[in-house]
């Protein structure tokens, strides 16, 4: 019957939660009711329901700087019709810290089209931040050392034109360097090595 299927429903998406690192939520919002998942408890250094489980507990712990952000992309989901949205937010954590988080939630609406609840889930985004900040670091890093090199380098692509110099001559500019074939600017006696290095 219908009751089972939609409680053998629930049960999966209760498995497939519990089997995820994200922190997932639950809003009815005709019964104003809300659920946060322990995972979202742990997220964020509290006990399961440490704060009051209210609306406006996720306002209150958005990060200033987002705050009018988020709620105007979730007020505006709700009124337009949408079943979903995504969106990246900061979180205030117990210890004062504020936690990257990547929110996605699911909107359920009745026949007329009105939402009646909103589920989702908060994905920890800190170890992608830190390792996109470490690749920023290592890639600045490895561009200071190309363009302050002492020796000309360059990359061609399968035509053998010129891609990326790090410094131009004092006859040429980069401008008139980049796009054109490399054996314009390499002396005619290292054509032949660099052809075959180049098939290589």
């Amino acid at each position: 019957n219908i009751e089972y299927s939609l409680e053998k429903s629930e049960e999966r998406l209760r498995l497939v939660l519990a089997g995820t690192n994200d922190g997932w939520w639950d809003w009815d919002l005709i019964e104003n009711k809300l659920f946060y998942s322990p995972r979202w408890w742990a997220m964020f250094g509290y006990l399961d329901n440490e704060i009051e489980l209210t609306p406006s507990l996720y306002p209150n712990i958005v990060h200033p700087e987002d705050k009018e952000r988020v709620e105007k992309a979730f007020a505006e989901s709700l009124a337009n019709g949408t079943t979903s949205y995504e969106i990246e937010c900061r979180l205030l954590d117990k210890k004062g810290k504020y936690v990257p988080i990547l929110s996605r939630g699911y909107i359920l609406r009745n026949s007329d089209n009105v939402p009646i609840r909103v589920s989702g889930s908060d994905m920890d985004l800190t170890e992608r931040k830190r390792a996109d900040e470490q690749l920023k670091q290592s890639e600045e890093k490895y561009r200071s050392l190309i363009e302050n090199s002492p020796e000309i380098i360059l990359i061609a692509d399968q035509e053998e034109n010129i891609q990326f110099i790090n410094f131009a001559s004092g006859k040429y500019h980069q401008s008139e360097i980049i796009g054109n074939s490399l054996y314009l600017f390499v002396d005619l006696k290292y054509h032949d090595t660099i052809r075959e290095a180049h098939r290589n």
